[in-house]
């Protein structure tokens, strides 16, 4: 899963993530399967706006608590070894969980 989620001090300065878009009948749903994060909207691009503020708030909400860190690794993110967070530069670089199937087909039951 490509993405990464860059963060330095207490601010989110930037991120990018695989998301899922799902259209039903009458509108469109929003997925982010390494944050667990969903959304909706009537049209494609409204769906995808509503999941990035839903990421968004999610993230700011993490770093105001102090449980980033927790957080992301408990969904399987890790922080990019190439980039360490020291004190001068306070920024820290995480990349999600790698993915491991795509689709699968489960029998149905009996």
């Amino acid at each position: 899963m490509k993405g990464e989620i860059v963060i330095r001090g207490r601010k989110v300065r930037r991120f990018s993530v695989q998301v899922n878009i799902y259209a039903t009948k009458q509108s469109f749903a929003a997925d982010c399967p390494a944050l667990r994060l969903a959304s909706h909207g009537k049209t494609e691009r409204a769906a995808r706006r509503a999941l990035s503020s839903v990421i968004e708030v999610f993230l700011e909400e993490c770093l105001e608590m102090g449980t980033i860190d927790r957080v992301l690794a408990d969904r399987g993110w890790r922080k990019r070894p190439d980039r360490p967070t020291t004190i001068q530069t306070t920024e820290a670089h995480w990349i999600p969980p790698k993915v491991l199937s795509r689709q699968i087909s489960i029998p149905a039951a009996a």
